[in-house]
């Protein structure tokens, strides 16, 4: 029992200043014929429902995520709607590109 409570306490000492347990995503949104950047696209984040919006760049981030898989939505009016399944990796950040395809006017 000595050595179970040692550990615990060793174990809890950790702060997460001494490990880097949380990744984030990145990434960049562009229209998919000619490659030129979405500002204002919505992102959603899926667990955890966070939306931003992408910049004037397309680029866009959620930080202080656990290691896990997540589900990117994104939107933007007069554009089809796309999806992106990105495993986040503790410590790091993953980076995306996601294109979306303009919705045919007739």
């Amino acid at each position: 029992m000595l050595l179970s409570t040692t550990l615990l306490t060793a174990f809890s000492s950790c702060s997460n200043e001494d490990y880097d347990l949380f990744s984030s995503i990145s990434g960049k949104v562009v229209d998919a014929e000619t490659s030129e950047a979405i500002s204002g696209a919505a992102v959603m984040l899926v667990p955890g429902n966070q939306t931003v919006q992408t910049d004037d760049s397309g680029n866009f981030q959620f930080g202080n995520l656990e290691a896990r898989q997540y589900t990117l939505s994104i939107q933007k009016s007069g554009y089809q709607a796309n999806r992106k399944i990105v495993d986040a990796i503790s410590g790091e950040t993953v980076t995306v590109f996601i294109q979306l395809e303009k919705i045919p006017t007739e």
